[in-house]
Parts: structure tokens; C-alpha cells; sequence
């Protein structure tokens, strides 16, 4: 990201989550699985989250296993949910 921006209150964040499907807070991030009928789908997934992340300056943690793609999404500048991370869930969460 290029501009700091502020950290989202806990509720405000429990609220959010809440529009989207399958979305959790997990250690202080927004996290999600997705499952896929093979291997190659799931790289195909991480490699359009990787090439958004890329357009965006906006980097998850991007965990593959199998037939599974975890996506861990905070701020990192800020060590905390931002307005932003919301963005990128709700645009990755269409791809």
C-alpha cells in the first residue's frame, strides 16, 4: 500500500465480515479457504490472486495445498484491518 491508512475496530470488523461468505477473522487477519477439484485449479486461483495483489500493491499470504488455497489478508504497514483489506477480499472473492 502507498498510503498509511487506520486500523478498523474489532466490531467494525466482525461486523463487515459478516457480507462476506466464508470469511473469518483468524489471528488478527482475514482469512478464508477455497477448494478446488484439482491442483491445477487451485495454482490457477493463486496465481489470479497473485497477479491482483501485484496490480494493487496489496500482498496476501497465499497458502497452497492440494486442492486448497488459503488467503490470509491484513496490512502489514499498519499491523492491522484496513478499509483496503476489505477491498481486495471482496475483489478476489470474485475471481
Amino acid at each position: 500500500m502507498t498510503t498509511e491508512q487506520a486500523t478498523l475496530e474489532l466490531d467494525s470488523v466482525t461486523t463487515r465480515l459478516q457480507e462476506y461468505a466464508g470469511w473469518r477473522l483468524e489471528d488478527g487477519e482475514l482469512s478464508r479457504g477455497f477448494a478446488f477439484s484439482t491442483y491445477a485449479d487451485g495454482v490457477a486461483f493463486a496465481v489470479k490472486v497473485a497477479l491482483h495483489a501485484e496490480k494493487v500493491g496489496h500482498h496476501p499470504t497465499i497458502i497452497l495445498d492440494y486442492r486448497r488455497v488459503t488467503l490470509k489478508v491484513s496490512s502489514h504497514d499498519v499491523k492491522g484491518i484496513t478499509e483496503s483489506d476489505f477491498e481486495f477480499v471482496s475483489r478476489v472473492s470474485t475471481l
